[in-house]
């Protein structure tokens, strides 16, 4: 089955995952670095834009965090972990 970026993953997440929680954004990887979850835009989230055949805009994000080097990323499910530890 082939994932479609247009939907939201995990609609129904962790209570864990929630505004104000520490977390690890893209973990695993060499971007992976820690932040803080600052919004959750949760139904908002999750649909692109297409005006016809034209691709206006890809999907929203779930989640914005603000990360420790004071940077803002928007990112879903895939892309965080819960910091151990943290909260």
């Amino acid at each position: 089955m082939t994932e479609n970026p247009d939907q939201v993953a995990d609609p129904d997440p962790p209570p864990d995952l929630a505004v104000g929680a520490v977390i690890q954004v893209f973990p695993g990887t060499d971007r992976e670095c820690r932040g803080v979850i600052a919004d959750d835009f949760g139904e908002a989230a999750g649909c692109g834009v297409d005006i016809g055949a034209t691709r206006i805009a890809g999907a929203a994000r779930r989640w914005a965090v603000i990360l420790d080097d004071g940077n803002l990323v928007f990112v879903d499910r895939n892309d965080i972990a819960i910091q151990p530890g943290g909260s």
